[in-house]
């Protein structure tokens, strides 16, 4: 009977080639969830971007902060608004921050 066995350097490549390659298998789903979180402050920024344009064209005279805070996520506004060259009409560049993204939204307001 031949029984062969495995030497201590060849378990020792092998386990080193095993960790190279879990490493990497590390760092793939480390990005994967990095991509994940940022997607989806993102998601969150926008929705709260475009509520704050419906409640702006929608309620005009309500004053509205510049700083919102809502499940612990701080969200600060800041409108640019520019004349056109349509008498009568503002672009208004509403600029949508939090600690992880920023959001430009372009809209177009009739001066009343």
């Amino acid at each position: 009977m031949n029984i062969r066995a495995f030497t201590l350097v060849e378990v020792l490549v092998a386990l080193s080639i095993l960790s190279i390659a879990m490493l990497g298998i590390y760092g793939i789903l480390n990005q994967s969830i990095l991509t994940t979180k940022n997607s989806q402050n993102r998601f969150y920024l926008v929705d709260k971007g475009y509520e704050r344009i419906l409640k702006h064209t929608h309620y005009p005279r309500i004053a509205l902060n510049d700083i919102e805070s809502d499940d612990g996520i701080e969200t600060q506004y800041e409108y640019i608004r520019q004349s056109t060259l349509i008498p009568g009409v503002l672009e208004v560049t509403l600029v949508a921050k939090s600690k992880d993204a920023v959001i430009n939204y372009v809209y177009f307001e009739r001066i009343q």
